[in-house]
C-alpha cells in the first residue's frame, strides 16, 4: 500500500473513532435521560397528586381564605407534615408561619428559591436536585400570603432534576454532539489533505531521483527546503549519490590508469625484450665472434632482464601495497644516520652511471620510527626517477636534511629540467606519466613515485614536489618527542 493511502486510511480512523464515541454516548445519554423520564414521570404524578391534597388544605371548597385563622395554621402545619412537606409562609417579607429546618433552608439558598419571589396566577410545582416546591400567592385583605411547601425527602431519594429543564437541555446536547463530530471531520480532511500535500513533496523529489540515478544521471541533487525527517532523508539520499558519484569516478580513473599501466608495462617489458631478443639472435648468427663480444652482449642481455625484473617487482610491490598485504616492521632510527649509510652503500653504484650525490645534513639529531626495508625502497624509487628524467650530461642528486617543529624534512632534488606546475600534483598518482614535461618520457611504467607515497604515509607522513631548479621531491615525517 502506497504512502498516500496509507495516510488517508490513517486520518479516516482517527476521524471515524471519535466519532463512533461520540454516537455512542449519545445513544446511551438518551437512553439513559428517557429512563430518567419514565421515573420522573411517575414520581412528578405521586408528587403532584400530594401538592394536590395540600392545596386543598389551604383554601375551602368556596374558595375562602383558611389561613387567617392561627389555630388552622397549627392543623395546616401539622398536616403537611404528614404528607412530607416543610411549610414556610411569608407576608411582606416577614415569616407567618413554617415548619422547616436548617436543612431545608440550604435546599432552598441551593434551589435560588427565594421568599420575595411571588408567584402570580396558579400554584407552581417546581423539581431541583435534592428537593421539589410548590408554590402559591395567596390573596388576603392586608398583603398577599407566599408559600413554599419544600419537600425534600422523595425528591432527595429519587435524585430528580427539574423536568422542564431535563427535557429542554436534551435537544441542545445532541445536537452540540453532531455539530462537533461534522468539525471534526472537517478538520480532520483539511488538515490530511494537507498532510499529504507535505509529505508527498519531497517522496516525489526522491522518487525522481532514484529514477534519475537508475537512468544513471548522478548530475543533479534533491532541493528540498523542509524542516523534518524528510529533509534528513533528502539529504541522505544527495549524500550517497554524491558518494555513487565519486566511486563510479573512481572507478573510471582507475580503469584509466590500469589501461595506462597495462601500456606503461607493455612498453617497459616489451623494449627491454626486443634488445634481449636481437643479441640473443646476434649470438645464435655468430654475430658476436670474439670472447669479449660474447661478454658484451650477454652483458647487455643481463642488464636488459634485470630491467625487467625491476618492472615487475614494481608492479608486484604496488599490488601488495593497494592490498595493504605488505606488513611493516618499524624501529626506532636515526634518521642522520640511516641517509648518510644509505648513500655511501650505494654511491659507487651511482657514480658507475654517472651520478654524483651530495648530501646536506642537520646538526640536530633526529630520532623515529621506520620501516629500514621499505624506506630504502622510496628512496631508491626517488632516485631512478630523478636519474630517468634528469637532463644529458652530468647528473647531480642533493639530498638535505632539515629538522621541523614535528617533522623531519627531507629533500631530494635534481638538475633535471623540471615539471610543468599543472603536473606536480599528479607525479604521485598511480600509473602516471608526465609524457611531455621531461626527457624520456616513455621510460618507466609510472609506479615508482606511487609507492613511495604509500610507503610515506604508512609512516604518518606526507610527501609532495616542487620545482627548485629541477625537480625536488619532499618527504615530511613525524619525528618523535624528547621525554621530559
Amino acid at each position: 500500500m502506497s504512502i498516500k493511502r496509507r495516510l488517508f486510511f490513517s486520518n479516516l480512523l482517527m476521524v471515524l473513532i471519535p466519532l463512533l464515541v461520540i454516537l455512542v454516548v449519545t445513544g446511551v445519554y438518551e437512553h439513559n435521560s428517557s429512563r430518567s423520564d419514565f421515573l420522573q414521570d411517575s414520581a412528578t404524578k405521586e408528587l403532584n397528586e400530594s401538592f394536590i391534597k395540600l392545596q386543598d388544605f389551604i383554601m375551602d371548597t368556596d374558595g375562602n381564605l383558611l389561613l387567617e385563622s392561627a389555630e388552622y395554621r397549627m392543623s395546616f402545619l401539622d398536616t403537611a407534615d404528614e404528607y412530607g412537606f416543610h411549610i414556610q409562609a411569608t407576608q411582606n417579607a416577614d415569616i407567618l408561619f413554617h415548619n422547616m429546618d436548617s436543612n431545608d433552608t440550604r435546599l432552598m439558598e441551593n434551589a435560588g428559591i427565594y421568599t420575595e419571589q411571588y408567584v402570580q396566577g396558579i400554584p407552581v410545582i417546581t423539581h431541583y436536585i435534592g428537593a421539589s416546591t410548590f408554590t402559591c400567592t395567596i390573596l388576603t385583605n392586608d398583603a398577599p400570603i407566599y408559600i413554599i411547601a419544600l419537600y425534600s425527602e422523595e425528591a432527595t431519594r429519587l435524585g430528580i432534576l427539574e423536568t422542564d429543564l431535563k427535557l429542554s437541555a436534551l435537544q441542545p446536547i445532541t445536537i452540540i454532539l453532531l455539530i462537533s463530530a461534522i468539525v471534526i471531520i472537517i478538520v480532520s480532511i483539511v488538515l490530511s489533505s494537507k498532510m499529504i500535500v507535505k509529505i508527498m513533496v519531497p517522496v516525489n523529489k526522491l522518487l525522481s531521483g532514484a529514477e534519475r540515478i537508475k537512468q544513471g544521471d548522478l548530475s543533479e541533487n534533491i532541493h528540498y527546503s523542509g524542516k523534518d525527517e524528510l529533509s534528513q532523508v533528502c539529504d541522505s539520499f544527495n549524500e550517497m549519490q554524491d558518494r555513487l558519484r565519486d566511486n563510479i569516478n573512481k572507478n573510471i580513473a582507475h580503469e584509466q590508469s590500469q589501461r595506462e599501466m597495462i601500456a606503461g608495462i607493455s612498453h617497459d617489458l616489451r623494449t627491454p625484450l626486443t634488445a634481449i631478443k636481437s643479441y640473443v639472435k646476434g649470438l645464435m648468427d655468430g654475430v658476436a665472434q670474439t670472447e669479449e663480444k660474447r661478454q658484451s652482449y650477454l652483458d647487455v642481455i643481463y642488464l636488459k632482464t634485470g630491467e625487467m625484473e625491476s618492472v615487475i617487482e614494481n608492479l608486484f610491490q604496488f599490488a601488495k601495497l593497494e592490498t595493504g598485504s605488505i606488513p611493516f616492521y618499524f624501529q626506532q632510527v636515526c634518521l642522520n644516520q640511516y641517509i648518510t649509510t644509505y648513500l655511501d652503500t650505494h654511491n659507487e653504484d651511482y657514480k658507475m652511471r654517472g651520478v654524483s650525490l651530495v648530501f646536506h645534513d642537520t646538526p640536530q639529531k633526529l630520532m623515529l620510527q621506520v620501516d629500514r626495508h621499505q624506506m630504502g625502497k622510496v628512496f631508491e624509487n626517488i632516485m631512478e626517477n630523478s636519474i630517468k628524467y634528469a637532463s644529458d650530461g652530468q647528473v647531480i642528486i642533493t639530498v638535505s636534511l632539515q629538522a621541523g617543529n614535528e617533522s623531519a624534512i627531507i629533500r631530494v632534488k635534481d638538475n633535471g629540467p623540471g615539471v610543468a606546475v599543472e603536473y606536480l600534483p599528479k607525479l604521485f598518482e598511480s600509473f602516471y606519466r608526465v609524457d611531455n614535461a621531461r626527457s624520456n618520457s616513455t621510460d618507466g611504467s609510472g609506479l615508482g613515485l606511487s609507492i613511495a607515497k604509500h610507503v610515506i604515509e604508512k609512516h604518518g607522513g606526507k610527501i609532495y614536489a616542487e620545482n627548485d631548479k629541477g625537480l625536488a621531491i619532499i618527504i615530511e615525517l613525524p619525528i618523535e618527542k624528547e621525554e621530559p
